[in-house]
């Protein structure tokens, strides 16, 4: 990290990880959307290697950040048909470590103390993906997606209005197409705008909200689903 002044910095971060095969990915047998799937014994982690250039300011009534990032991923886990065999009807597939990618992009937020007991919050973050095997996208890329609050808080009581948003995700890996939970065609993008509260007093607040106030006909890109309408959530919180 690099100290510009009292309120910036600049840094550069670089980490490793990884995912280890589960018991989906080691022991998988039968039918799996039209295909039948047989056990892998041999699976290695999945790999991956994030590097990240940015900057942060802290202030008094503004917050903000930015970065760019690179994640290189390894030893990605998937599908390989095994030779021509079938099962009653079904080609065979087996989970091999064979494919690499990369995953880069950009994320912001800001916040901002603009009178007193009022805030506004912005996030926004886009998202590139590469499948360097099979030289195609990475599947179930986020698309641009942005966040927008402004907040009210005082004493025990606190408002929110939000509006989240997500761009249109039409470039889209061939696993993307075949899979019955992505349109062939992209995931459209969408607005929604939510409102909410709650109320503190001594361990016990209350919450309340009214979500998707537009009622957008929206779901998440890679989601099984549409999300809610237009509804009321409320809860009552005890604590300990």
């Amino acid at each position: 990290m690099r100290r510009l002044n009292k309120k910036d910095n600049l840094f550069i971060d670089f980490n490793t990880g990884f995912r280890a095969p589960n018991i989906d990915d080691l022991g998988s047998l039968g039918i799996v959307d039209f295909r039948y799937e047989i056990p892998t014994a041999d699976l290695k982690p999945e790999k991956s290697y994030n590097y990240e250039l940015g900057w942060r300011h802290t202030g008094a009534r503004v917050q903000a950040a930015a970065f760019v990032f690179r994640n290189e991923l390894r030893d990605l886990i998937t599908r390989i048909r095994v030779g021509s065999d079938s099962i009653a009807g079904y080609p065979v597939y087996r989970k091999e470590n064979v494919e690499k990618g990369y995953i880069q992009g950009i994320e912001g937020n800001i916040k901002v103390l603009f009178a007193r007991h009022w805030q506004m919050q912005a996030a926004l973050s886009w998202q590139y993906g590469q499948n360097l095997t099979q030289n195609e996208p990475l599947r179930r890329i986020p698309p641009l997606f942005g966040q927008l609050s402004l907040a009210y808080q005082a004493k025990q009581w606190q408002f929110a209005l939000e509006s989240l948003a997500a761009a249109e995700q039409d470039r889209l890996a061939a696993g993307d197409k075949s899979d019955n939970r992505i349109n062939p065609n992209g995931t459209p993008g969408w607005l929604t705008l939510n409102a909410y509260g709650d109320f503190t007093w001594k361990r016990l607040t209350a919450r309340a909200g009214l979500y998707n106030i537009l009622n957008a006909d929206y779901r998440y890109h890679g989601s099984g689903m549409n999300a809610a309408g237009r509804h009321v959530a409320a809860s009552l919180v005890f604590n300990w």
